[in-house]
């Protein structure tokens, strides 16, 4: 399967062993879509360590950017760069979460998310769209999201915004 997986600078089994990117100091992501993983520091007492988000965006550096901002609090977080990559790690890895773009190479963030409402397994699941992609636009092909976050995400926005994911309603 390429396209998606765990993020974190090794590759994990399913990868290919295809080329890769990677700047010095940042963890290497794969040119070619391929698997990697992402293992959070461990933080004691802390309830997102036991939290996985699937980042769904065709934007390498970008989802690398968020994986390490997950990272950092305590998240597991998990890659996948199309929207049929994204769908079957959220099903293979029962995801908490799902950070969404909206544009992807193979259909849009809003027709993976009327598939994610469409299962039975998922449709409860938060997914907050992530995207560069006016608001306006998204709400008119899909607005059952739990939050909006327009590209480039700050860290804090990001926090708060999945924190609010995972609070009692």
């Amino acid at each position: 399967m390429t396209g998606a997986g765990r993020f974190c600078g090794r590759r994990d089994s399913l990868a290919s062993g295809r080329g890769r990117f990677a700047a010095p100091g940042w963890p290497a992501l794969p040119r070619d879509g391929t698997n990697w993983t992402h293992m959070p520091l461990p933080t004691p007492g802390s309830e997102r360590g036991s939290k996985s988000i699937v980042v769904i965006d065709d934007s390498e550096d970008l989802a690398a950017s968020v994986a390490l901002m997950l990272e950092v609090e305590g998240y597991v977080a998990y890659i996948a760069l199309t929207g049929a990559a994204g769908l079957d790690l959220v099903s293979r890895t029962s995801a908490d979460a799902v950070l969404l773009d909206y544009l992807l190479p193979d259909m849009t963030g809003g027709d993976v998310a009327i598939a994610l409402r469409a299962d039975a397994a998922t449709r409860k699941l938060p997914i907050i769209m992530c995207t560069g992609t006016p608001e306006i636009t998204v709400r008119e092909r899909f607005s059952d999201y739990h939050a909006f976050l327009a590209k480039p995400v700050a860290h804090a926005d990001l926090m708060r915004t999945l924190d609010s994911a995972f609070s009692p309603h």
